[in-house]
C-alpha cells in the first residue's frame, strides 16, 4: 500500500475518534472519561510488553515521565475544549502546535527559520485569529479559558514531539508508546480517586460510554500504526507525512460541524483550509 494511502487513513480515524469523543463528553465528566479511555488503551497496549525495550538509562526514564505528565495534561485541557465548545471551532486549531514546536526547535536545538517557515507561521496565527475573531469582539481572549486549554495543551504536545526526536534514538517504538500510556494511567487513576469520586466516576464513564469508548480507543491504536507503517516505507518523507496527517484537523471540522450542527461552519472549513497550507509551509521549508 502508498505510503500517502496509509497517512490519509490515519488522518480520517483520527478525526474519527474526536468526533467520538465529542458524543461521549456530551455525557460524561472530561477526567472520568480521559481516566477510562487511557485505562482501555493501555489495556489494548499490553499483549506487545514482550516488545519493550526496558534497558534504559536513568535519563531517559525520567524524560519518558515527563512525557507521560505532558500528555496527561495536554489531554485534560484539550477533552475539556472539545466538551464545552463547537468541534469546527477547536479543530482548526490544533494547528498551532507547529508553530510551537518551530519556536522551541529554535530556542533549544538552533534549528534555522527560513522566510518560507515564517511565511507559514504568519498564514496560521492569521488564520487562527480569524477563527477566534467574534470571541476577541466579546471578550478579552486571555479570559476565555477554553481557548487557553487549547494553547496550552498544543503547546505541551510540541514539548512532547521534541522528546519524541531525542528518545527514538535510545527506545523502540513500543516503548515509546507503551510506557508513557501506562505512567498516564496511574497519574490519571490517582486524580481520579483522590479529587473525583474513583470508581464511581469509571463505572458512570464505561456506563454511558460503552462500547464507544472501546472503539474510539481502537481506532486511536490503528491511526498510529497505520502512520508508524507509513513511516518505515523507505523513501518516504515525514515533512510531507506530517502535513498529510494534519489533514485529520479538516475532517474533524466538516464532519463534527455538520453532526454537531456548528454554525459558521464553511468559514471555518475555509481557515482550516488555510492553516494547512500553512503547515505545509512550515514543516517543508
Amino acid at each position: 500500500m502508498q505510503w500517502y494511502i496509509l497517512v490519509v487513513i490515519s488522518a480520517i480515524l483520527i478525526s474519527f475518534s474526536d468526533i467520538l469523543k465529542k458524543s461521549i463528553l456530551n455525557k460524561e465528566h472530561s477526567a472520568e472519561f480521559s481516566t477510562t479511555h487511557s485505562i482501555i488503551i493501555t489495556l489494548l497496549l499490553t499483549p506487545f510488553i514482550y516488545n519493550l525495550q526496558l534497558n534504559m538509562s536513568n535519563i531517559v526514564i525520567v524524560l519518558l515521565i515527563i512525557k507521560s505528565i505532558l500528555l496527561l495534561a495536554s489531554s485534560l485541557l484539550f477533552m475539556k475544549a472539545i466538551k464545552h465548545n463547537q468541534l469546527s471551532k477547536i479543530m482548526p486549531l490544533k494547528n498551532l502546535s507547529p508553530v510551537f514546536l518551530l519556536i522551541l526547535a529554535f530556542a533549544i536545538l538552533n534549528e534555522h527559520i527560513s522566510t518560507q517557515k515564517l511565511l507559514g507561521v504568519f498564514m496560521i496565527l492569521v488564520s487562527g485569529y480569524l477563527l477566534e475573531k467574534e470571541s476577541l469582539k466579546k471578550e478579552n481572549i486571555l479570559k476565555n479559558k477554553y481557548f487557553i486549554y487549547v494553547i496550552l495543551s498544543m503547546i505541551f504536545v510540541s514539548i512532547s514531539a521534541l522528546l519524541d526526536k531525542y528518545l527514538i534514538n535510545y527506545v523502540n517504538i513500543y516503548t515509546l508508546l507503551y510506557i508513557p500510556f501506562l505512567l498516564m494511567t496511574i497519574f490519571m487513576i490517582i486524580i481520579q480517586f483522590t479529587i473525583y469520586k474513583g470508581y464511581h466516576d469509571i463505572k458512570h464513564s464505561v456506563r454511558y460510554g460503552g462500547y464507544w469508548l472501546i472503539i474510539s480507543a481502537i481506532v486511536i491504536l490503528i491511526s498510529d500504526f497505520t502512520y508508524f507503517l507509513a513511516v518505515a516505507i523507505p523513501g518516504t518523507f515525514i515533512s510531507l507525512i506530517i502535513p498529510l496527517r494534519r489533514l485529520s484537523t479538516l475532517f474533524s471540522t466538516i464532519l463534527g460541524g455538520a453532526i454537531f450542527h456548528d454554525k459558521f461552519i464553511v468559514d471555518r472549513i475555509v481557515l482550516c483550509l488555510f492553516m494547512l497550507v500553512g503547515v505545509y509551509l512550515l514543516v517543508t521549508a
